[in-house]
């Protein structure tokens, strides 16, 4: 915190000035006590080669060799702690020779541990050149498939949308966590909902050819993208609350019948009872009565 000026400061209960002086001071804010400062990886795979030495959660350095035609690893990390976040730089286009990967994890409290991956990457015999999949401009496909164009990461169904990181103004769909999935071999960011990790439908972030950036619902069975609006998928939730709502009040309805039964069967019990009492009591005197005649 800086002034410009002379700074005043003055007493709270008489208001007179204070003497002051300045000094050049280092303030260091730290996380909450609460916030987790696990930055650690539960468990590293990569596809087509296998990581040397075997993965191990303190072991930050590995190493593998991958034939000349393949240009990128598929990279499946997993964090130890849910709320920590992995960034994968350096796989986006292999080398031929010395490549390196970082894996990076950021626990919540910004704790930071780099997990380092040496590629080296076979020479191409002569005759031989890899290439990037590529697709025609303006040339759309029914298939759905996820591929690497121009540097970037786009996935391809009736059109073509290049994946990207929400803005810090985006906020995550209700419902959902964010994750990885690997889609045409490819490592990509995606949201799954929170209470089941494993189902068919999960988002990806994306922008299409009119720059428009949103969520779009991706169906691993039909392999079928959808742009994802809320509003369509509370209808089957609403009803489902209102059939739950409906349940639970027609279980209470039956209940309060029960009582309600039980309640006039112990009330009738008193009342029949009361009604003998009383004949015997009027017959009673009844008797007395017609003894003190004879």
């Amino acid at each position: 915190i800086s002034f410009s000026g002379r700074a005043m400061v003055y007493d709270f209960e008489t208001s007179d000035e204070m003497s002051v002086s300045s000094n050049v001071l280092t303030m260091e804010v730290k996380a909450a006590a609460t916030a987790s400062d696990n930055a650690c990886l539960k468990s590293l795979k990569i596809s087509p080669a296998q990581l040397t030495p075997e993965f191990n959660k303190t072991v930050y350095e590995y190493t593998t060799e991958v034939a000349s035609d393949v240009s990128k690893l598929v990279i499946d990390a997993l964090p130890e702690d849910e709320k920590a976040t992995v960034k994968i730089t350096g796989n986006d286009l292999l080398k031929e020779g010395e490549n390196k990967i970082i894996v990076t994890v950021l626990a919540e409290s910004g704790d930071v541990i780099e997990y380092t991956i040496k590629v080296m990457r076979a020479i191409a015999p002569e005759g031989e050149t890899s290439e990037e999949p590529t697709i025609a401009p303006g040339k759309s496909q029914s298939l759905f498939e996820v591929v690497h164009l121009d540097g970037e990461v786009y996935a391809v169904y009736s059109g073509k949308y290049k994946l990207v990181t929400p803005g810090s103004d985006v906020a995550i769909p209700e419902g959902y966590v964010k994750g990885e999935a690997i889609l045409s071999d490819i490592s990509v960011t995606a949201y799954f909902p929170e209470e089941n990790m494993d189902s068919d439908f999960y988002l990806i972030y994306a922008e299409n050819e009119f720059g428009e950036q949103g969520f779009y619902l991706y169906d691993k069975i039909e392999k079928t993208l959808q742009r994802y609006a809320p509003e369509n998928f509370k209808g089957s939730s609403h009803a489902a609350d209102t059939e739950d709502k409906d349940s639970m009040q027609a279980k209470k309805y039956r209940a309060n019948l029960t009582k309600a039964a039980v309640v006039i069967a112990i009330l009738a019990a008193l009342s029949a009872s009361l009604c003998i009492a009383l004949i015997r009591l009027y017959m009673k005197r009844k008797g007395s009565k017609e003894e003190d005649l004879d």
